[in-house]
């Protein structure tokens, strides 16, 4: 049964039109910025720093702006009762539907993050940067990434609208950047969104499960 939930939300998600409009939108920023600094050799915008430096950066400036509108975008629009009736009909639990539209957001956003990877690949190279430092650096973004998809999931219940949705995963996101960037996007780091997920995915657990008790009579 979870599978095809999971399956239900990967669905819902791929034809939202946000999960393919951001991996275009990801792939195109670190493409024009590779693209305009080979035009402008020996002129970085960051002088002191490599190419491979400047794209981490821009990445995470294209990832600040893009995962927030993608998860907003993306993310099924049910929440409360209509949850619930759902859960109630399958003879699940409200939370096994809430952990898989998380799973499924999550490997929705591996992919957008995936898209810019091979770009990544081309600034190291023209940088000599080790293999094993772009895996890790590309893990802490992965892991903020996921960390937004558990954001975003506890908001959707919690907030009305995608626009509130969208600006309020965005102001999260740009304090999460801000703790990793004062961090140095340690593995300590990592470690942390990784752990956000677990506390998120268990407290939305308990609430929808709890609220499971207080469904409303029209929605039965």
């Amino acid at each position: 049964m979870m599978r095809a939930l999971i399956r239900r939300e990967a669905a819902r998600i791929a034809d939202s039109g946000g999960f393919g409009a951001a991996i275009c939108a990801h792939a195109v920023w670190l493409s024009a910025f590779l693209g305009i600094w080979g035009r402008a050799m020996g002129t970085p915008f960051i002088s002191g720093t490599s190419i491979y430096e400047q794209a981490a950066l821009v990445q995470w400036i294209g990832i600040v702006a893009i995962l927030p509108w993608a998860v907003a975008r993306c993310v099924a629009d049910e929440r409360g009762d209509r949850i619930v009736t759902i859960a109630a009909f399958l003879g699940l639990a409200p939370s096994r539907i809430l952990i898989a539209r998380a799973l499924a957001l999550s490997a929705a956003i591996v992919c957008v993050i995936a898209a810019g990877f091979p770009l990544i690949v081309i600034a190291a190279r023209m940088s000599d940067v080790w293999g094993l430092h772009i895996l890790f650096d590309q893990s802490v973004v992965i892991a903020f990434g996921l960390a937004v998809a558990a954001v975003a999931t506890a908001l959707q219940q919690s907030v009305a609208g995608r626009l509130v949705m969208w600006l309020t995963a965005t102001a999260i996101a740009c304090a999460g950047i801000a703790v990793l960037r004062a961090t140095g996007a340690s593995a300590a780091a990592g470690a942390a969104a990784l752990t956000l997920i677990a506390i998120g995915a268990a407290a939305l657990g308990v609430r929808r499960d709890v609220s499971l008790r207080y469904l409303t009579e029209g929605a039965v």
